[in-house]
């Protein structure tokens, strides 16, 4: 089976230096996005893949994908201006907009699942960007007491 798919990154420019807070707030949203992505995706793992490379800073200057062992790098359109520009809520549509678009071409290319892309990214939309995970409950070796853990994480407030 392999290591899982495990991150989708995105290395989007930015116009803050980096360990501010605004930049920090910026890659946090990136971050977020693509690890709801990833649990949208509920399991599915590209073949040979574990992690996939979004570099718009090379977009029309590559004419491919590019592959390095189970890494694939893709370069997409990222307007950083407009993305400015958006509010808090748009930027998360517009990322979310950027990595899809990213995976429906890499999954054109490798001949992967394509469903799966478009099911996450219709069930971010319908749950309105809300990241949170039910793990199954356990119950204790003693059999006396039973607890499940909730893993969830809130996007940024609307100013």
């Amino acid at each position: 089976m392999g290591a899982p798919f495990h991150d989708i990154a995105l290395y989007a420019p930015t116009f803050y230096k980096p360990c501010t807070p605004e930049y920090r707030e910026e890659k946090s949203l990136y971050n977020y996005i693509s690890d709801l992505y990833i649990v949208c995706m509920h399991g599915y793992k590209p073949p040979n893949i574990t992690r996939v490379c979004i570099e718009p800073s090379y977009y029309n200057i590559w004419n491919r994908t590019w592959k390095n062992g189970s890494l694939r790098t893709i370069a997409v359109d990222f307007n950083y201006e407009a993305f400015l520009s958006l509010k808090i809520s748009d930027k998360y549509k517009y990322v979310l907009d950027v990595i899809q678009e990213a995976m429906l071409k890499l999954s054109e290319e490798y001949n992967w699942d394509k469903n799966v892309f478009e099911k996450a990214y219709e069930e971010i939309i319908a749950n309105d960007f809300r990241f949170k995970i039910d793990y199954p409950a356990k119950m204790s070796k003693d059999k006396k007491k039973i607890a499940n853990v909730s893993l969830e994480k809130h996007k940024q407030q609307l100013p």
